[in-house]
């Protein structure tokens, strides 16, 4: 009634004070998936984190996305975002990483670079996607070749 004292309403736990629009951890993830992929050239890589919760098994993911993905719901169970906030985020955070892509982490040329790394001769090709390791094995010298290496 008029006058009358509203009640008090107790949480079962203490939210973040901060606005839910847009979700910050689905940004942040979208943007990391979305640099990650561009740089790797491809979204599905798979992978495998640890829990920080020693009870909890480690998470494996398919894709970068997937993980975003996973991040973002994270989010929802938590109480936190509602899945708009964290869609939207996701969105905002593609957009942000293709961006950075696009106009700040660009090809740069190299020179060859030769030096010795623990005993060992590495030289790198002017790509930076050749690696010849030449390693003194006791008997003679071995060479190994990597043209996949990035």
């Amino acid at each position: 009634m008029l006058g009358e004292a509203l009640p008090v309403i107790s949480w079962a736990h203490d939210f973040a004070a901060h606005p839910s629009y847009v979700s910050g951890h689905s940004s942040v993830s979208g943007s990391a998936a979305a640099v990650l992929a561009a740089f790797f050239g491809t979204d599905n890589i798979s992978f495998t984190l640890p829990s920080q919760d020693v009870t909890r098994p480690a998470r494996t993911f398919s894709s970068l996305s997937q993980a975003a993905r996973e991040s973002a719901d994270s989010r929802l169970y938590g109480g936190i975002h509602w899945s708009f906030d964290n869609n939207v985020g996701l969105i905002v955070g593609d957009a942000v990483g293709h961006y950075v892509m696009s106009n700040f982490l660009r090809d740069v040329e190299r020179a060859p670079v030769a030096g010795v790394v623990n005993g060992e001769l590495i030289v790198i090709g002017t790509d930076g996607n050749d690696l010849l390791n030449v390693t003194d094995s006791g008997t003679g010298l071995v060479t190994v070749h990597d043209p996949l290496r990035r």
